[in-house]
């Protein structure tokens, strides 16, 4: 039984799709003036079609999902990882909410590793976060748009 669960999706960002519209733009443009006006290779037209379609689909599947039972902390950032990464309650020494500057903290949103290793970043969406701490030094921040109830469904102490 979850003791806490949630799920963001990336799909409400502005900038991505449009960056996904200006590469399907670019390529009906390149095919348009190159391959159509010529004898294409269809390797070189698949590849061109594949492109943006590959990058549309990932945008679109594009989510963190976070659970809490009464024994781990979970969460998976899909299509990054695909099953639940899980962390033992016990391993949790602290947990702390943050507000974030995306662009300053791990420069944007996503999965982020700054210079420190120790240090992993899971943001899709807003400003809110959890910074969990571990008992191994290492540190985990989880956006969420619940920070409050997710800290306290840890029960650390």
């Amino acid at each position: 039984m979850n003791r806490f669960f949630e799920e963001h999706q990336f799909q409400r960002r502005l900038l991505p799709w449009l960056c996904v519209l200006s590469l399907w733009a670019i390529t009906i443009w390149y095919l348009y003036n190159h391959c159509l006006s010529d004898i294409a290779k269809s390797a070189e037209i698949f590849i061109l079609i594949l492109l943006p379609l590959a990058v549309t689909i990932l945008i679109a599947m594009f989510h963190l999902s976070i659970k809490i039972d009464k024994n781990y902390f979970m969460f998976k950032m899909f299509p990054f990882h695909w099953s639940y990464r899980k962390i033992k309650l016990e391993e949790i020494s602290n947990a702390t909410v943050k507000e974030y500057n995306t662009d300053r903290t791990f420069h944007g949103w996503g999965m982020g590793i700054p210079w420190n290793r120790n240090y992993k970043s899971y943001t899709i969406k807003g400003y809110k976060a959890v910074e969990i701490s571990l008992k191994n030094e290492k540190k985990i921040f989880i956006g969420t748009q619940r920070p409050e109830d997710l800290i306290a469904n840890l029960k650390i102490g």
